[in-house]
């Protein structure tokens, strides 16, 4: 079956790679930006939408096509700890990685044989003391992966330190790299191996273990 792919936050980063690289298979992908620099983004629909903004979100979801896989893979964090958190921060991050993916599974899943994966991270669930909030809204959206692959074709993958930002040390994303190890061409291999499979469990994927699959 040919299928429709919606990625929230497909127009940067990894949901960029991943946009490319499903575009090139001949897959229909749209995506969801809201600061990406579009240069260069080609053959690809582009939605800005403020995923941050609920209100916007329920008007995006109630006008949302008809899609075959919806990857949430949208994600903001900052450096906080339980002590130095500031509430609006918390609640804005809260909203864009795990309130809003929740929202939008729910609303796909409401429509027969829609596939949901959700991008997790191995080192938010290993490590909880560090980037509080960013933790505490990906340990919710890995719960909910859970919870509603009971009930649909959900996945969840887990990634693990998988393309450096520069806004942190080079020396710490090398020593994480080594303990977490994942690259984008794993990912790209693990939604491949996602999408495929049309009868395939609901699981989440431990990228950092990920092997590919032919």
């Amino acid at each position: 079956m040919f299928k429709k792919i919606l990625i929230t936050g497909g127009a940067s980063r990894l949901g960029r790679i991943i946009a490319e690289h499903l575009h090139a298979q001949g897959f229909i992908v749209d995506v969801t930006y809201n600061t990406a620099n579009l240069e260069g983004f080609e053959g690809i629909a582009a939605t800005k939408l403020d995923l941050s903004d609920r209100k916007a979100v329920e008007i995006f979801a109630r006008n949302i096509q008809n899609y075959d896989v919806l990857i949430n893979n949208a994600a903001i964090f900052e450096n906080d700890s339980i002590s130095s958190y500031r509430e609006p921060s918390l609640d804005r991050i809260m909203q864009v990685n795990a309130y809003a993916p929740i929202y939008l599974m729910q609303q796909m899943l409401k429509r027969n044989n829609v596939k949901v994966i959700n991008i997790l991270d191995k080192w938010a669930s290993d490590v909880p003391n560090n980037f509080f909030s960013y933790t505490l809204s990906k340990t919710m959206l890995k719960t909910a992966t859970i919870s509603a692959g009971e009930e649909g074709n959900v996945f969840g993958i887990d990634l693990g330190f998988t393309l450096y930002n520069p806004l942190y040390p080079l020396h710490f994303f090398e020593l994480m790299k080594k303990k977490y190890p994942s690259t984008p061409e794993n990912l790209c291999d693990a939604i491949d191996f996602i999408v495929a499979r049309d009868n395939l469990k609901s699981q989440i994927i431990d990228l950092t273990k990920w092997k590919k699959v032919y």
